[in-house]
C-alpha cells in the first residue's frame, strides 16, 4: 500500500487526509483548528487524530498553506531592509505604496546598474552599501536585493548578498532568484515580501518536522508552490515566496481530483480569505503579470486567483452609522477563543447582565498571538497593551482599564498587522457554530456574543444571524459574478462597464442578471453554508464533492514537481543591420555573433536550470520539454522587410518523486 499524507494549514483550520496513491483516494480524513501561535499543536492534534499505523507507513508528506497569503492580506510578517539599485528614488517614493513596498523598515536606494541591455552602466559601492546594512542589522529581520536591470544581469546582486552573507546571520534575498518578471517594481515586491516571509514559513516547515520526528514519520516533506506544484522543504525555506496563493493552488488541484470536472469556477473559502479559480478542460490559467494579493503586487507565477478578504472569520462589527459590517479584517471567534479559554464565558455572561448600550461592540477581546521580537521598537501605550495581556486574553473595557484608558483609544493596529496581537469578535464561524454547521467550538461563546451584538443592532439573535450570512453571501455573489465578468470583458470592474442594458458595477440605478453556465465547485469548511445562495442567484450547478471540507490536502499530497526557465534572445542592431545576439537566462547572459550559437546556449542554459531546481525541489526523475518561440516586428518605411525582435527558449521539467514510482 502507498500512502501519503497531505496537510493544508489554514488560518483557522488544519485539514489532513491519508491518501491511497494505489487506490487513487482518501482513505482517512481529520480537521482541527489552527493554532497560530504554535503551529506545531494544530498540527499534532491532526495528526492524533489519523490513524497511527498508517502514518508509520507514509512514503510522503505534502503541505499546502494559506499562511502567506494571509500574511499579505493581513499586512503581516517581519522587518526588512531592502536595497534597491539603480533605481530613481522619485519612481521609489511615488509607486511604494501601489506595490506594498511601504511595509519596508527600511529602503536603501542606491547607485550601480546595469543597461537595459545588460551591460556595465556604473559599479556599485559595495563598501558603502555594507556600512549602511551594519547600520540597520540590529532592526531588521532579513535583508533584499534588486536591481532595476538585474532581470538582464543579475551579477551585482549576486555579489552583495554574497557579501551581505559573510558579515550577517541574516535571511538575503536575491531577485533574480525568485522572478523573472521584467517590472522593475513588481521585481522589488517580490523580494521584499520573499524576505518578510522567511521567518513565517521557517517557523511552518520546523513544526511539521518537529511533529513528524515525534511520531516516527520519515517520510520526505514537500510543499506547495503557487503554481500547485511541490517543492522540498528546504528550498520552500529559502524561497518562501513560492508558497504565495499556496492554498488557493492546491484547493484547485483537489476540486479537479474529487469534482473530476474538466471545467468549472471552483470556489474556495477558508476563515480569512476566498479564492475563485476558473478551469476549462482541465488546466487553469496562469497569471501573466504576477500575483497580487492584498496591497501586494508581486512577480511571482502562481494560478490566476482572485483573492478577497471574505472568510468565516471575517470579523463582524458596527459601522460609524449603526449598520453593520463584515470584513475584511480577520478575527478569531468567539466560540472558538473560548474553546481555548473558557474563563472569557464569565466575561460575556457579565456583559450581557450589565445590559449598557454602547457605541463600540463590548463583546470585543485582545489576545496574544506572538511574543515581539527583542529588538522591534514598542511605543510606551505598545508596551502597556503587551503587558495587560501576559496573563490572557481581555474584553475591551477590561483591557482599557488595565492601561488607563478608554475602550475608544486602544491603538492596537500595528500590533495586529506585525501579527503580535489578535482581537476576538463575531464572526460567519460563530453563527454557523450556533446553527449547528461546525462542532469544534464552543456554542455557548458564540451564543452570548450574538446576543451582545444583538442587543445593542436592537435586533433579534436570530435576525441578527440571517443579516451576517445574507451579507457574506451576497457579497460572495457579487464576487463571483465581478470575476466571470472581469475575464469575459478583459478589464477590471472598479469602473462602469457597459454591457448594452446597463452598467455592471456603476452603483445601484440598475440590476443586470445573467447565467452562469459553469458549475460552482465549492471547497472550505464554510462553502456548504454560503456557496448555495450564490449558486442559486447566478443560475449556476452547486457542486459540493466529497470531502469538499479537506479539499486543499487532497491537492497537496497529489501534486507533482514542475519547473519552468524562459531564456530570451535579443538581437543587436546598427545601420548596417544585426551585429550579434544577447542572451539572457534567470541566472546570467552571454554574447555572440551567430543566432545559432545563442540558440544553441539558451536551450543548454534553459535544460540545466530547470533540471537543477528540479532536482532541488525533490523531482527524482523528470522529462524536459522545449517549446522555441520567435517575434517580429516590422521597420518603419520598410512594410515588406520584417525585423526579428526576440527569440525564446522556455524549458518545463515535469518531475515524480521517486518514492512514488511503482
Amino acid at each position: 500500500m502507498l500512502l501519503g499524507l497531505g496537510i493544508d494549514t489554514g488560518g483557522t483550520f488544519t485539514d489532513g487526509v491519508i491518501y491511497d496513491f494505489d487506490e487513487g483516494k482518501v482513505i482517512q480524513r481529520a480537521k482541527r483548528q489552527t493554532t497560530p501561535f504554535r503551529l506545531s499543536d494544530g498540527i499534532e492534534t491532526l495528526m492524533e487524530a489519523l490513524d497511527e499505523t498508517k502514518l508509520k507507513q507514509l512514503k510522503l508528506v505534502a503541505l499546502s498553506t494559506t499562511l502567506a497569503t494571509n500574511a499579505c492580506v493581513e499586512n503581516r510578517g517581519s522587518r526588512v531592509a531592502l536595497f534597491l539599485l539603480g533605481y530613481d528614488p522619485n519612481l521609489v517614493d511615488r509607486l511604494k505604496g501601489e506595490y506594498g513596498l511601504e511595509a519596508a523598515q527600511h529602503i536603501i536606494v542606491s547607485p550601480g546598474a546595469h543597461t537595459q541591455r545588460g551591460d556595465l552602466a556604473q559599479e556599485p559601492d559595495y563598501d558603502a552599501l555594507v556600512r549602511q546594512a551594519r547600520q540597520v542589522a540590529g532592526t531588521v529581520d532579513a535583508f533584499g536585493i534588486c536591481e532595476y536591470w538585474g532581470v538582464r544581469n543579475p551579477e551585482f546582486e549576486k555579489e552583495l548578498k554574497k557579501r551581505l552573507r559573510a558579515e550577517f546571520e541574516l535571511p538575503v534575498a536575491a531577485a533574480h532568484e525568485l522572478t523573472v518578471e521584467i517590472n522593475s517594481m513588481r521585481r522589488a515586491a517580490t523580494t521584499l515580501l520573499n524576505a518578510r516571509l522567511t521567518p513565517l514559513i521557517d517557523e511552518l516547515m520546523k513544526a511539521v518536522r518537529a511533529v513528524m520526528a515525534q511520531k516516527g514519520i520519515s517520510a520526505p516533506l514537500m510543499i506547495v508552490r503557487g503554481d500547485g506544484s511541490l517543492m522540498t522543504d528546504a528550498f520552500a525555506a529559502e524561497y518562501p515566496v513560492e508558497t504565495l496563493l499556496s492554498g488557493p493552488a492546491s484547493s484547485v488541484t483537489g476540486a479537479m481530483r474529487l469534482s473530476g470536472r474538466p471545467d468549472m469556477i471552483a470556489v474556495d473559502i477558508g476563515g480569512t480569505t476566498t479564492d475563485l479559480a476558473m478551469v476549462r478542460g482541465g488546466l487553469t490559467q496562469m497569471s501573466s503579470d504576477g500575483v497580487d494579493v492584498g496591497a501586494w503586487r508581486t512577480g511571482t507565477r502562481a494560478i490566476q486567483i482572485k483573492t478577497i478578504g471574505l472568510g468565516g472569520d471575517s470579523a463582524v462589527d458596527r459601522d460609524e452609522r449603526g449598520g453593520l459590517t463584515l470584513g475584511p479584517e480577520r478575527a478569531q471567534p468567539l466560540c472558538s477563543l473560548a474553546k481555548e479559554y473558557p474563563e472569557i464565558l464569565s466575561t460575556l455572561e457579565e456583559i450581557e447582565l450589565d445590559g449598557s448600550y454602547q457605541s463600540y461592540y463590548r463583546g470585543t477581546f485582545y489576545k496574544i498571538l506572538r511574543r515581539p521580537g527583542a529588538h522591534m521598537e514598542l511605543n510606551g501605550h505598545e508596551q502597556k497593551l503587551i503587558a495587560a495581556l501576559e496573563n490572557g486574553p481581555l474584553s475591551v473595557d477590561q483591557l482599557a482599564k488595565a492601561v488607563g484608558s478608554r475602550p475608544y483609544f486602544i491603538y492596537s493596529d500595528r500590533l495586529e498587522k506585525l501579527g503580535i496581537l489578535i482581537k476576538s469578535k463575531v464572526t460567519p464561524t460563530d453563527v454557523m457554530t450556533l446553527r449547528g454547521d461546525f462542532k469544534e467550538f464552543d456554542v455557548r461563546a458564540a451564543r452570548l456574543g450574538l446576543r451582545i451584538l444583538a442587543f445593542q443592532m436592537d435586533m433579534e439573535v436570530q435576525d441578527l444571524m440571517d443579516r451576517i450570512m445574507d451579507m457574506a453571501s451576497e457579497r460572495l455573489y457579487r464576487v463571483i459574478a465581478g470575476f466571470v465578468l472581469e475575464r469575459r470583458l478583459k478589464k477590471p470592474l472598479n469602473e462602469p462597464v457597459s454591457l448594452g442594458l446597463g452598467y455592471f458595477g456603476a452603483g445601484d440605478e440598475i440590476e443586470v442578471d445573467f447565467k452562469l453556465k459553469l458549475p460552482l465547485v465549492g471547497i472550505g469548511a464554510p462553502t456548504g453554508v454560503m456557496l448555495p445562495y450564490a449558486a442559486k442567484k447566478l443560475g449556476a450547478e452547486c457542486v459540493l464533492p466529497e470531502d469538499f471540507g479537506v479539499a486543499n490536502a487532497v491537492g497537496a499530497i497529489t501534486g507533482s514537481v514542475v519547473v519552468e526557465e524562459l531564456v530570451t534572445i535579443k538581437p543587436r542592431y546598427d545601420v548596417s543591420g544585426i551585429t550579434g545576439y544577447t542572451a539572457h537566462s534567470s541566472e546570467g547572459r552571454m554574447e555572440c555573433e551567430a543566432e545559432e550559437q545563442a540558440v544553441i546556449w539558451a536551450k543548454e542554459e534553459a535544460r540545466r536550470i530547470v533540471e537543477q531546481k528540479a532536482r532541488a525541489m525533490g523531482a527524482d526523475s523528470f522529462e524536459v520539454a522545449l517549446e522555441e518561440n520567435t517575434q517580429n516586428g516590422w521597420a518603419a518605411g520598410m512594410a515588406q522587410q520584417s525585423m526579428l525582435l526576440e527569440k525564446s527558449v522556455l524549458a518545463r521539467a515535469v518531475g515524480r518523486i521517486q518514492v512514488l514510482e511503482k
